[in-house]
């Protein structure tokens, strides 16, 4: 009977006591799991090749996402790009906001954003843990990537690198390393204008003039503009022109071919296809501002991630201005990231399988959105080959 009464409280005890262990085991395997994770991102090194607003979004991402790695960021260009580029268009500031994650705050406005100034808002965010180097020279022919890392030669010196994150441009050096596919041109041109308001007397605002039937020989054209303000105001203009292949450019990193002349043949299709009004803008940011062109070029990566490296931004996907998803997209591709090192904290690849796999979807519904647009605006009608714009304007003339 002795025995049947203290059973029971003996189970009891060991049951107890089992939770406890249980209990005290869990909390040990947690305290390990946060040590080994600590551990492993104070030895772990990310490398971002591309300092642009892709590059330097997703060092602010990183650099949360995974708190003690050391981030670096290595950008061709020798300058700080504060003073570079145009003008954008649907910028969101709270998506920036979110990137950056420390409270800093843009300012609301009604008007386009001045390009450097949003660079300038993510440079600003960078901690000490994310270093930016500018002037730096990449080889990406040398560049072995595998299960592990990467092992980049910058100036000539080898780094061996946890992860390596391609945000180099449309003209993407690492993209053959992941990607199947490759870029096709997308049958047109946006010829971008920029103009102070003071030379140009007025602010123009949407679409400004669009052939609304096709000029014969099927050449639909639209002009467009909206103001930028910011530490830099000005007029942004860009007109699109349906142009063959043999007289664009080939793809270059950026999408704007710098130092280009503007050609004989613009002004005069300017007139003869979009009247007056429309060329007497274009001859004055010709005579007073900067005209470059922007050959279209689009692509969505079949996949972003081969092992430990991984495409972001132009690099996975390219669209036409028209959808002002360019920057935008980078950001999400760095925020995707950040979210999905969050999901999976011990588990780098697959937060990285997570991340091609969100990539790969946004990028092919990008495409064809893109794709539709250029059918329903600024390529000729089916059947119709694209016509030379110098030689449309040569049968002006007569």
């Amino acid at each position: 009977g002795e025995r049947a009464a203290a059973g029971p409280k003996v189970l009891r005890r060991s049951d107890d006591e089992r939770k406890r262990i249980v209990r005290s085991r869990e909390k040990e395997d947690k305290r390990g799991i946060a040590r080994s994770t600590r551990e492993r991102e104070e030895r772990m090194r990310v490398a971002v090749v591309g300092g642009s607003i892709g590059g330097l979004a997703v060092a602010n991402v990183l650099q949360r996402a995974m708190r003690e790695a050391r981030i670096e960021i290595f950008e061709a260009f020798g300058g700080e790009l504060s003073e570079k580029g145009g003008g954008l268009a649907g910028v969101e500031p709270s998506l920036f906001e979110a990137i950056r994650g420390d409270g800093a705050r843009l300012e609301r406005r009604w008007s386009g954003w001045y390009y450097g100034d949003l660079w300038r808002f993510l440079r600003e965010g960078l901690s000490e843990r994310a270093r930016l180097r500018l002037g730096a020279n990449v080889s990406a022919a040398t560049t072995s990537v595998d299960a592990r890392g990467a092992t980049l030669t910058v100036d000539g010196v080898e780094e061996r690198y946890d992860l390596l994150i391609a945000a180099d441009g449309q003209k993407s050096e690492f993209r053959e390393r992941v990607a199947t596919n490759r870029p096709r041109y997308s049958g047109y041109v946006l010829w971008r204008g920029m103009v102070s308001v003071e030379e140009l007397g007025w602010m123009p605002r949407g679409i400004i003039a669009r052939n609304e039937e096709l000029v014969p020989g099927g050449y639909p054209v639209e002009t467009f503009g909206y103001p930028v303000t910011g530490s830099r105001t000005f007029a942004n203009v860009g007109f699109y022109v349906p142009t063959p292949l043999d007289e664009v450019p080939p793809l270059s990193r950026n999408r704007q071919i710098a130092d280009a002349r503007t050609p004989t043949w613009f002004l005069p299709v300017v007139e003869a296809t979009l009247g007056a009004t429309a060329a007497q803008l274009w001859r004055t940011i010709v005579d007073k501002g900067k005209v470059t062109p922007h050959p279209v070029w689009l692509f969505a990566a079949d996949r972003v991630v081969n092992d430990r490296l991984a495409l972001l931004g132009d690099a996975a996907h390219t669209a036409t201005p028209r959808t002002a998803r360019g920057a935008y997209t980078a950001l999400v591709d760095a925020a995707v990231l950040g979210i999905a090192l969050e999901q999976f904290p011990d588990d780098l690849d697959a937060a990285l399988a997570a991340y091609n796999d969100d990539v790969v979807r946004r990028a092919d519904d990008i495409l064809k959105l893109s794709e539709e647009i250029g059918r329903r605006s600024f390529l000729p009608a089916p059947g119709v080959a694209v016509r030379s714009p110098a030689s449309f304007a040569a049968t002006t003339d007569t």
